[in-house]
């Protein structure tokens, strides 16, 4: 399948209570912490970030991200993608973006299959300045788009608009890659991960045979965590649920990880890491002929 080889404001918790002039405290709506940030056909970049201040880590259970992203009506015809019917990558925890330009453009001339490469990012002042980036590449800017959001709140729907049959057809979800997420390494954080059972669902619900989810960390164990969440467990036992019918590990054994980066274009963090001689974990996963059982 592969063809190519913060802010302050980024708080983990938001306080929506205020005191009015009599002295008395008021329940203010929660607003999506996305809402500033929502792509726009007429400004792509809309205002400068400081990427200086970016947060390396927010609490994905904070109520403030337990709100859905803010899109505009017409997601993603809104001159996110020229053509939203095209196959689409995605990137989820895509960081700054740097990975998903590179993908891009190397896809572009070393491909002649049409793909549209979108990144999923939480921390929102991050996800504005990977998609400010986009007007520096204008060979990919139609091709690439990148959202704030919480994929364990929005990825259904996201994906429900962009595969949506309207003008001409939607695309499909060909490719996923998820890389060097956040090491929740408490069980009791478990719910913390990026990749949770419902995330797999999802992903196995809008995704045909044959298509793939790329796996990669520097940690063994929050790679291992990912592994075994494709394959319905929880943790390393015998066996596991329905939702492990639902992906062919690149791999029999638990053990064994790819040598070789299968999508060819590393991301900053990788290349950082295999400069210092440091492993790499890495495993690919192929959606299987077994339907989707919701």
């Amino acid at each position: 399948m592969w063809s190519f080889q913060s802010f302050a404001t980024d708080a983990d918790e938001c306080d929506t209570t205020r005191t009015t002039s009599d002295g008395e405290s008021s329940e203010e709506p929660l607003k999506s912490p996305w809402a500033a940030f929502a792509p726009s056909s007429s400004d792509k970049s809309q205002r400068r970030v400081n990427k200086s201040r970016f947060r390396q880590h927010v609490n994905p259970l904070a109520r403030r991200f337990q709100m859905p992203t803010e899109l505009p009506d017409d997601w993603p015809r809104d001159g996110s993608f020229d053509d939203p019917s095209l196959p689409l990558h995605i990137d989820i925890g895509c960081g700054k973006g740097g990975f998903l330009l590179s993908l891009a453009s190397h896809h572009q001339n070393s491909t002649n299959t049409p793909t549209n490469f979108l990144g999923l990012e939480i921390r929102p002042s991050v996800a504005h300045f990977a998609q400010s980036r986009i007007e520096r590449h204008p060979e990919i800017k139609d091709n690439v788009s990148f959202l704030g959001c919480n994929v364990n709140v929005d990825l259904r729907r996201i994906l429900q608009l962009y595969t949506a049959p309207k003008e001409g057809g939607g695309g499909e979800l060909k490719t996923v890659s998820i890389q060097y997420p956040d090491p929740h390494f408490k069980k009791n954080h478990r719910k913390r991960r990026v990749l949770t059972r419902d995330v797999v669902e999802v992903l196995a619900d809008f995704m045909g045979e044959g298509s793939e989810v790329f796996l990669q960390s520097d940690i063994q164990s929050v790679l291992d965590g990912m592994r075994l969440a494709m394959r319905g467990k929880e943790d390393d036992e015998d066996g596991g649920d329905q939702v492990g019918d639902y992906w062919v590990d690149s791999a029999k054994s638990l053990e064994e990880y790819l040598e070789v980066n299968p999508i060819g274009v590393p991301t900053e963090r990788e290349v950082s890491v295999l400069d210092k001689g440091l492993p790499v974990y890495r495993v690919l996963f192929v959606r299987s002929g077994v339907k989707y059982r919701s």
